[in-house]
């Protein structure tokens, strides 16, 4: 039987009106990656690049102490009116908690979703035991 994870977010004020998110998660998940989205260079001429940095604990029992993290930001091409304001961040890692906070002021990005890998190979082994029960029992009765 698999258990899903409760999750929890949380969006607050920071000092200089910058932004930031905090999700939790009631049991650590192994996530493969995030994706940020509306991330552009805007303002005039396009000179206010929206950018940020993220941390990740893998045990919030553990107390505040972070696993990992990074920066990022809009790349050159990534300008309002463009269809490319999408940023992955790849993590591959086991998390409970992760933060993202605007670094600028002119910061409006938002998470739009995480990856968990999918155990493929258990799938199919799982699969390829149920058929073979199926035919031993089927061969069973036929010989009956």
């Amino acid at each position: 039987m698999m258990t899903m994870a409760a999750w929890a977010s949380v969006t607050m004020k920071l000092p200089e009106s910058r932004e930031a998110m905090l999700i939790w998660y009631s049991k650590p998940l192994h996530i493969a990656s995030f994706e940020l989205v509306d991330l552009f260079y805007e303002g005039r001429n396009n000179s206010i690049q929206e950018n940020g940095f993220y941390l990740y604990d893998s045990d919030l029992g553990d107390g505040p102490f972070f696993d990992g993290g990074g920066i990022f930001g809009a790349s050159a091409d990534q300008i309002i009116g463009s269809s490319e304001g999408i940023y992955s961040i790849g993590l591959d890692s086991q998390v409970q908690g992760i933060l993202f906070a605007s670094i600028g002021s002119q910061n409006d990005f938002a998470v739009a979703g995480y990856t968990t890998p999918v155990p493929e190979p258990s799938t199919i082994l799982l699969l390829g035991v149920g058929l073979v029960g199926l035919a031993g029992f089927g061969r069973k009765k036929f010989k009956k």
